[in-house]
């Protein structure tokens, strides 16, 4: 399962989501099951051209590379409430 957030949408928010949001991040990053990887160089070229190839969409920087990752990783389902992901295939866990 791919898994995608964007912290950035917790960031105006109050302290307390602010909070909440930090302490989910922790959660995940310390449970074994979860597998952080990091972007390579290519991999952030790939979301790039993705990002450049879908002009119509809504989709940020940092949708496309998060699609992308998930992409090559070969996972069809992905933890988002970013329902457009459905426009490139994904099926979404989180309704």
């Amino acid at each position: 399962m791919g898994f995608s957030m964007r912290p950035a949408a917790f960031s105006d928010m109050e302290p307390y989501l602010h909070q909440q949001a930090v302490d989910r991040v922790r959660r995940m990053l310390s449970n074994p099951s979860i597998r952080v990887m990091e972007i390579t160089r290519a991999w952030l070229l790939a979301g790039l051209t993705l990002y450049e190839a879908r002009p119509d969409k809504e989709y940020s920087l940092t949708d496309c590379i998060s699609m992308e990752t998930i992409r090559r990783e070969g996972l069809p389902d992905v933890l988002t409430n970013e329902h457009p992901v459905t426009q490139e295939g994904f099926h979404i866990l989180f309704p």
